[in-house]
């Protein structure tokens, strides 16, 4: 989660009830948690976001380097990997690259 700029990750153990629904007192600590207001680094958070953008930009410029090449293979593969990895955030451009490459 840390990976995609989500820093308001609290992990609380339930100890031994393996694969059984939470007990009340684990449930009530679970719903503290979800209730308490978070605090995030604006600053943290902005530099993650500009990391996320800086690869996403990478790989999109990897997948137009490809179509200008012609390789219209790869520039579908790269594609394919970027909306797995990305989906929604490059939406608009994997539907601008595509279309590019059906053009080819």
């Amino acid at each position: 989660m840390r990976d995609w700029c989500i820093f308001s990750i609290d992990v609380r153990n339930a100890r031994k009830l393996g694969h059984e629904p939470l007990d009340p007192p684990s449930l009530d600590r679970a719903l503290d948690a979800l209730e308490r207001p978070s605090v995030v680094d604006a600053g943290e958070l902005a530099r993650c976001n500009a990391r996320v953008q800086r690869e996403l930009a990478s790989k999109l410029a990897a997948a137009e380097a490809a179509i200008a090449r012609g390789d219209r293979g790869g520039a579908r593969a790269q594609l394919k990997a970027i909306d797995a990895h990305y989906a929604g955030l490059a939406a608009s451009a994997i539907i601008e690259l595509g279309a590019r490459i059906a053009a080819l």
